[in-house]
């Protein structure tokens, strides 16, 4: 794989985690917002905040362990895809219990794809590069933890609560695009092993 390929890769991948750690804070600004429009209390609200950190920390462990079965690039391409759909569901109605259902679907792909992102840049660089490629991802998950609350208050200030979640999609779809379609050459698909307690075959 050439240099550029590589470092391309660690752009897409960068690109999402920056969305996912983004999508950790982003609606905390749009908790009134959102309060209102639902018609419930801002305690209520707040939910949407905590069900996706928890669902996110509490999938981490198995679905590491989930990658090295079946395949860390192809369970991150799941969960690229199990973002893309919960966004979407997220900001697609009036309801807060949809809008928790579509926060828990986004934090099981966004766990899918924060279980496997490293092993992924293992697999896309030699040894001798792999510590500037860390630091590289860390850059874009600092970034996107700083950015959430100032990001939020911008899509507030010119459209509304919905496109917090929406803008997700987009973003999210290019990652999927580039990870299946164009650069898929980039992001190895490892053999799926045989394991009794899983249930797998080779």
């Amino acid at each position: 794989m050439k240099a550029m390929q590589r470092w391309l890769g660690l752009g897409v991948l960068g690109m999402f985690f920056f969305m996912v750690v983004v999508d950790g804070s982003i609606v905390t600004i749009a908790v009134p917002t959102m309060a209102r429009a639902l018609h419930v209390g801002t305690a209520s609200v707040n939910l949407v905040i905590s069900v996706y950190l928890i669902t996110i920390s509490a999938l981490l462990l198995p679905f590491g362990q989930l990658g090295d079965r079946i395949g860390r690039t192809r369970l991150f391409q799941m969960g690229t895809a199990g973002f893309v759909i919960g966004s979407w569901l997220a900001g697609a109605t009036n309801e807060l219990s949809v809008v928790l259902i579509g926060r828990v679907i986004q934090a099981i792909g966004a766990s899918m794809t924060m279980a496997t992102s490293y092993a992924v840049v293992t697999d896309l660089f030699p040894p001798e590069q792999l510590g500037r490629a860390f630091g590289i991802e860390s850059i874009f998950i600092s970034l996107g933890a700083l950015a959430g609350p100032g990001l939020g208050g911008l899509i507030l200030a010119n459209w509304g609560w919905r496109e917090i979640f929406w803008v997700n999609v987009p973003v999210a779809s290019c990652v999927w695009y580039f990870q299946c379609g164009r650069c898929r050459k980039m992001f190895p698909i490892h053999k799926t092993y045989a394991l009794i307690g899983w249930g797998l075959v080779d």
